[in-house]
């Protein structure tokens, strides 16, 4: 008897079966192909990487110990041994522990440097005002406009140094002085209170400032 035509439910079960294992089988093709292509990409990208800083650690490169973040300078190459410094640290190390700094983690060291330095210079303003910073001012005699002129500067510098508490010497006078003083101080937020310092040390003529 001729054939019909049409597959038995095994030849059909047999067909499928071996179109899904083609599927698959390409399927392994493009993910292996991927893999291949990708892992490529990357040995391209680390080979450019080590073509753009070098292999070789020199005199003079920007380094950084491997798995740290803080960079240095290297000063000093003896055989396997490199001197690098660190900030204001010099120390020798062996050269395999060093890898070279790509120039955009430089530019942010630079940065954050900077701002360390910025920083650095405010906090040695700040203690050489600290140091020459008397927490007395005297402006008897002065016109008003040059006493309030002069009570400013020294109740800034004051808050700079974080004087808690000063003394100005206004004398008694008419008292217009004293008055121009204190309306000053309450437009200051920073200023606790003010009051006029015990008989004893000088009453009424003197103004004490708690910061």
């Amino acid at each position: 008897m001729k054939d019909s035509g049409l597959l038995s439910d095994e030849d059909f079960q047999k067909k499928v079966d071996k179109i899904k294992s083609r599927k698959e089988r390409h399927e392994q093709h493009l993910k292996e192909r991927s893999g291949k292509q990708q892992a490529a990409a990357e040995a391209l990208k680390n080979a450019v990487r080590k073509q753009q800083t070098g292999g070789v650690v020199n005199v003079g490169d920007a380094v950084r110990i491997k798995g740290l973040t803080t960079i240095g300078k290297v000063e000093a190459i003896d055989g396997k041994q490199a001197t690098v410094i660190f900030g204001d640290m010099r120390t020798k190390m062996a050269v395999s522990r060093l890898e070279h700094v790509d120039a955009a983690s430089l530019q942010t060291e630079q940065q954050q440097f900077q701002a360390y330095n910025y920083s650095r210079e405010t906090r040695e303003t700040i203690d050489k005002h600290r140091n020459q910073f008397h927490q007395e001012l005297d402006v008897r005699g002065m016109r008003a406009d040059e006493a309030l002129n002069q009570v400013q500067y020294f109740i800034d510098d004051a808050i700079l140094v974080g004087a808690g508490q000063v003394r100005i010497l206004h004398g008694k006078g008419n008292g217009i002085l004293r008055q121009l003083i204190r309306q000053y101080l309450a437009s200051i937020p920073n200023v606790k209170s003010y009051r006029d310092e015990h008989v004893q040390f000088g009453g009424a003529g003197i103004t004490v400032v708690e910061l």
